[in-house]
Formats: C-alpha cells, structure tokens, sequence
C-alpha cells in the first residue's frame, strides 16, 4: 500500500522563544549536532513525502528566514506581526495556505519550528491518520513533571 503525506507542514516559528535566554538569536536558529533545529525539521518534513513547508514567522523573522535560505528554497513565510500564541499564529499560516489553495482542500500537518519529529514516527501518525479516516491526527511524548507546555490526558480507554 502506497503511504500518504500531507501536502503542507505549517511550522511555528513566530514566538520570542524566552526560554532558551537569548534576546539575539531565535531558537529555531540554535544549532544541534552543527546544523540549525528549523533546517533538521524541515529536512525530516520534506523527506516523509510534504510537498510545501510554511513557516509563520514573527520574532526575529530575517534571521529565521536566513537561516532556512541557508539550506532550504520554496518556503512560504507567513508574517505574524505581534506574538499572539500557538492559535493566532496557526491561523496566520492557515490563511496563507487557503490562499495557495484557491478553494481546494488538503492535510496539513502542524509543527512547532522548534521540535524534531522521527521520520518513523511521522510515517506512524500519517498512517493513522489516513488509513483510520480520521478527521484529526497527532503525537504526543512524555514530559517532564516541571514543564509548562500544554498536556494531553488519556481516559481508561486511552
């Protein structure tokens, strides 16, 4: 059976990133093994058979922009002008996608530009998501006791 793939990853990129404690330098921009997180991502994204990344953009957008340049060509950026959060800047880049649209439909899949998924576990929730006939699909990993990111919570049914 032949595997799918969204046609769009949207990526969000747009926020301060506070927590990495540099007023300079975007987190999406830091580097892990020698190569910038945003780029690996979209690498991985690109490879698992998505046609076109959008990346929203806010906070330091040049560098973001440059440092993708730097590795990556037919981006299309979405501007959030004022950091808003995760839902405002996901509506920025859906308004970007409708417009390539045009009225069509298609998958897309939300990341955050600061994360690197396995390509298997990509493969995993595509999977899912289209052979379950879903409507809506996505991962979800441990965190730790202290984190301040949102949660998940399971029922006895799982």
């Amino acid at each position: 059976m032949p595997h799918h793939s969204p046609r769009f990853v949207l990526v969000l990129a747009a926020g301060k990133g506070s927590r990495m404690g540099s007023a300079d330098k975007h987190k999406v921009c830091f580097e892990v093994d020698g190569r910038p997180v945003i780029n690996r991502a979209l690498e991985n994204y690109l490879g698992s058979g998505i046609r076109q990344p959008v990346v929203v953009v806010g906070a330091l957008a040049n560098q973001v922009m440059a440092t993708i340049a730097l590795e990556h060509s037919g981006v299309i950026y979405a501007y959030q002008p004022e950091q808003l959060g995760t839902g405002n800047a996901t509506r920025v880049g859906l308004q970007v996608i409708e417009m390539a649209l045009d009225g069509a439909d298609a998958d897309v899949l939300l990341v955050a530009g600061d994360r690197i998924v396995d390509p298997k576990a990509l493969q995993l929730l595509y999977d899912a998501y289209y052979d379950g006939g879903c409507d809506i699909a996505f991962l979800v990993a441990q965190r730790s006791p202290d984190s301040q990111q949102g949660r998940v919570v399971f029922d006895s049914t799982g």
